[in-house]
């Protein structure tokens, strides 16, 4: 009785652990191709259908760009609006603070892959080094000065109302040579032909380890972006990537961006 007793005790302790352990970093990079500006969550588990609750990411952008709200176009993780804003404040008036909230709703995540949530343009002319996310450690918090009692820390709650939010990675610019401009010399195959459960695998032919990563970006026919992975030949090849429940019924693209040029597929999903 004793061993069950430890057992049982030793497993619930096990997956409580794994379950506080599961967090979820955030990513902004400026696409120049598209001209726009991506925020990303990055997990360190996977897990299909993850409960995404309230939440909110904060943008800081610089004083003189005059936007009273972010435009936001919403890919994954709910609906995201800029919903609280101080400009200038006198704390640090040579920044602007945005805070873009979302109600949640499930999402599907792959441990270290990054999960397009949502993106954004500003006016042009505008340093993409100088846009970034709120640092919750160093940022003015609610009560500095000309904060307005703003809250404008980064957080990203579970179903439990666990706190997921581990921290913001470093700004990356994202610049993809154009496509067009690359004759490809291998090729990239999908399978199932017609995607019938929301996952579909890649086989790709010509193409090695030694050519270094593949770009694999997933967009509607308007080329609106889902979903982008970056990784080696092998590893592409044994992930089973998933079409977002929204796009059932729909015909998508996947961009495949090598040092071997580009290759595209369609994607026909019928659920």
């Amino acid at each position: 009785m004793k061993n069950i007793l430890f057992v049982t005790t030793f497993l619930l302790l096990t997956a409580f652990g794994a379950n506080a352990q599961k967090k979820l970093n955030l990513l902004i990079k400026y696409d120049a191709n598209f001209e726009r500006y991506e925020v990303f969550a990055i997990p360190n588990f996977s897990q299909k259908s993850f409960t995404w609750g309230p939440s909110q990411i904060s943008v800081v952008l610089p004083s003189s760009v005059l936007v009273d709200k972010i435009q936001v176009r919403n890919v994954d993780g709910g609906t995201w609006e800029d919903n609280s804003v101080v400009i200038a404040p006198e704390v640090n008036p040579k920044v602007s603070f945005h805070g873009i909230s979302s109600g949640g709703d499930k999402v599907d995540l792959v441990e270290k892959y990054e999960s397009l949530l949502f993106y954004f343009t500003l006016p042009k002319g505008i340093s993409a080094a100088m846009v970034r996310l709120f640092d919750n450690q160093n940022d003015p918090k609610s009560n500095a000065k000309g904060m307005l009692g703003g809250d404008f820390r980064n957080t990203i709650v579970d179903i439990t109302g666990e706190e997921r939010f581990s921290q913001v990675q470093v700004f990356q610019e994202s610049k993809i040579v154009e496509p067009a401009l690359i004759p490809a010399e291998f090729q990239a195959s999908i399978y199932p032909n017609v995607v019938r459960d929301n996952n579909f695998s890649v086989s790709l032919e010509g193409i090695s380890e030694k050519d270094g990563d593949v770009l694999m970006i997933l967009t509607d026919l308007n080329g609106k972006e889902i979903s982008r992975h970056k990784m080696g030949k092998s590893n592409i090849e044994q992930q089973k990537f998933t079409i977002p429940k929204v796009y059932n019924g729909n015909t998508l693209l996947a961009r495949f961006i090598t040092a071997k040029g580009t290759a595209t597929q369609r994607i026909i999903s019928d659920n």
